[in-house]
């Protein structure tokens, strides 16, 4: 739970507290599209992908197979 918490203090740190910040689909956890991967520096990717948010490219948003599903 640490990392998730890390995580959501990463995203709002750029983004303040949003409106519907996820959504699931099949054990995805996807992070809102109003979140733009783009504006984070690449230390911030790197450590969203340690703590288990990856950037899907095609959609351009970062999204979670570690917190979507059990």
């Amino acid at each position: 739970m640490e990392e998730f918490k890390e995580a959501l203090d990463i995203f709002m740190d750029k983004y303040g507290d949003i409106k519907w910040p996820f959504g699931c689909e099949h054990d995805i956890l996807y992070v809102t599209g109003t979140i733009n991967p783009k504006v984070f520096s690449k230390e911030e990717i790197d450590r969203l992908s340690e703590i288990g948010f990856v950037i899907d490219d095609d959609l351009n948003q970062f999204y979670s197979y570690r917190y979507g599903s059990m």
